[in-house]
Order: C-alpha cells, then sequence, then structure tokens
C-alpha cells in the first residue's frame, strides 16, 4: 500500500501538512516570524516516527507529541472540542486522542477498517473515513452517537480514495486519487448525490476546505496545491503554489492562509494569504522542526481554548 488524511471546522481543518524545501521561483520561503498569522495550533501526524505532534501558536516552536502506540499515523482532523483522531494505518483503526487531560488518553473507535488514510469530523461530531485498501476502497462515517460504534458506507467508484474534508454544511469532499478526481458528496441528499469538482488535477492526495466551501487539493503527480472556487459551481481551478514534494496533507484557517505537509519535503509550511485568499505569488513560511514525515495536519480553531496554557 502506498504512503497516502483531512477534516474541518466551521474554519476547517484537513488533515496533513508538509512541503518541500524548493519552491517554484514566483513563491518565496521564509523563515517563521516571530509572529504566525492568526491561526490556533498545529497538529501533525509524523508518519516516520509514527508520532502525532501539538506545534503551539503563536510561533509554533514549542512542539509536544501526544499520545502513543501509533504505526504509520496518516491524514488527522480535529473535532469542535479540540480532541484528535489519527488514522492508525497499521493497526487498520481509528483512533482518538482526548483533549481533555492533556492528550494523554487514547482510545480506539470500534469499527476496524483495512486501510483508514484519511479522516475528518461534521458538525455532529460523527467521523469520516476514506479507505486505501483495494477490497475496501471506499468512503465511511463512524457514528459518534452510540460511542462510535456503528459505521456507514456511502458513494461507490472510488479508487483508492487518498483524503477527506467536511465543510460548514456537512457536504463531505473526497480526493479520489486514482481516479484523478476530485468529488463532492452532498449532505443534502443523504450523501446519494456525487459531484465530480474541476478537472485536470493529477493524482489529488491532500485536501481541505474552507469556510466559503472552496477546495484546496495537494496533487501527488505535480507537487501543486490548487484551488478548485465554489464560486461558477467549482469549475474554475487555480495553481497557488508548486514544488512540493507529495503533498499529502493540507489544512485552511479562518484566514484563509493554507498548510501543507508534504511527506518527502519537511518541514510543515503555511502559504500566506491577503485580505483571505492567496495571492499570485505567495509567500511561503516554514514553521517548526523536527517533523521528518509530514503526513497529516489539522488546525484548532483560535476560539478554542489551549488546555495546555
Amino acid at each position: 500500500m502506498r504512503i497516502s488524511t483531512s477534516a474541518r471546522y466551521a474554519l476547517i481543518v484537513c488533515a496533513s501538512i508538509a512541503m518541500l524545501a524548493g519552491c517554484n521561483s514566483s513563491s518565496s520561503v521564509l523563515s517563521p516570524p516571530s509572529s504566525v498569522a492568526p491561526g490556533g495550533n498545529v497538529y501533525v501526524a509524523d508518519s516516520a516516527t509514527d508520532t502525532v505532534k501539538e506545534m503551539l501558536a503563536p510561533g509554533y516552536s514549542t512542539i509536544n507529541k501526544l499520545g502513543s502506540g501509533f504505526c504509520d499515523p496518516q491524514r488527522i482532523a480535529l473535532d469542535g472540542s479540540g480532541n484528535v483522531f489519527v488514522p492508525d494505518v497499521c493497526a487498520n483503526e481509528v483512533k482518538e486522542i482526548l483533549a481533555a487531560g492533556g492528550y494523554k488518553t487514547v482510545k480506539k473507535l470500534r469499527p476496524r477498517f483495512d486501510a483508514p488514510v484519511g479522516v475528518a469530523v461534521d458538525s455532529s461530531n460523527n467521523v469520516w473515513v476514506v479507505d486505501d485498501n483495494s477490497s475496501s476502497q471506499g468512503v465511511y462515517e463512524i457514528l459518534a452517537a452510540g460511542g462510535y460504534t456503528k459505521v456507514k458506507q456511502f458513494g461507490s467508484g472510488f479508487n483508492h480514495p487518498g483524503a477527506i474534508a467536511v465543510d460548514g454544511a456537512d457536504n463531505v469532499y473526497v480526493a479520489d486519487s486514482n481516479n484523478y478526481e476530485v468529488k463532492e458528496m452532498l449532505a443534502a441528499s443523504g450523501y446519494k448525490t456525487i459531484n465530480t469538482l474541476g478537472s485536470g488535477i493529477n493524482d489529488p492526495t491532500g485536501i481541505a476546505v474552507d469556510a466559503s466551501s472552496n477546495v484546496y487539493v495537494g496533487s501527488d503527480t505535480d507537487g501543486t496545491i490548487k484551488e478548485i472556487l465554489a464560486a461558477g459551481g467549482y469549475k474554475t481551478v487555480n495553481t497557488l503554489a508548486s514544488g512540493f514534494k507529495q503533498p499529502q496533507g493540507l489544512a485552511v484557517d479562518g484566514s484563509g492562509n493554507v498548510y501543507v505537509a508534504a511527506v518527502n519535503s519537511p518541514p510543515v509550511k503555511e502559504i500566506l494569504a491577503v485580505g483571505g485568499s492567496v495571492p499570485p505569488s505567495p509567500k511561503i513560511i516554514a514553521l517548526g522542526s523536527g517533523i521528518s514525515q509530514p503526513a497529516g495536519i489539522a488546525i484548532q480553531h483560535p476560539s478554542i481554548s489551549n488546555i495546555r496554557r
């Protein structure tokens, strides 16, 4: 199985972040500033060290290890209380690191999967999962009601889905990697209506959605980060930045800054927005250090109190 996360907040997050050291000539990679753009703590799945880490805002220089016992953690997600959900690929499980108590307690969610590579959380705290295994690949929902013991499967026709995100209306977005497509599953239809968004996205492996339902995608093949605009019905696709190596995890904060986790190009990077959107030739800054192979990322909204403060 190939190394292959997601999520949301009303301000939405998704799971994964890292990017390569060399960006294209139209982008600027800077050292971390003393004060980073508005946003909460950043959470990263480091698949090389089998750890989940928390980078504290502002500055992101303090990095804490959360929980233990993971094996190849991938595209992670947060819920509204700051709990971290982790797809643990080797164990074929999704695990929850509880915010209460300082992220020491790790719980296994009851359903088992074959290759869970990405998770997202909806407004009811249901956990959405993409399974990448050939025999069971698809989109699943683990229901919060009843303590995460029941699971439903939705949709069909996916070919190694690699990442998942949920918007503020609980619509689900899937990076359908081997179909070279980004898909939207509409909540209003009971997730029976599935739309293909944009075009020309090669091997999408990371995905995030912002508060306006614009969709951000990492392309594994060409190393670009693209934005599919909601206005106009998801027909317009813009390239925001390039030069990443396997950008498998993305997240977006409430100011429109995009965070990238590229497995083969640490450290974590942030594409800076101006006035709520990423401009042409954006500035890109490196966040923190000590992340060996970032495979998933999520962002805490600033309104959630930092348990460590």
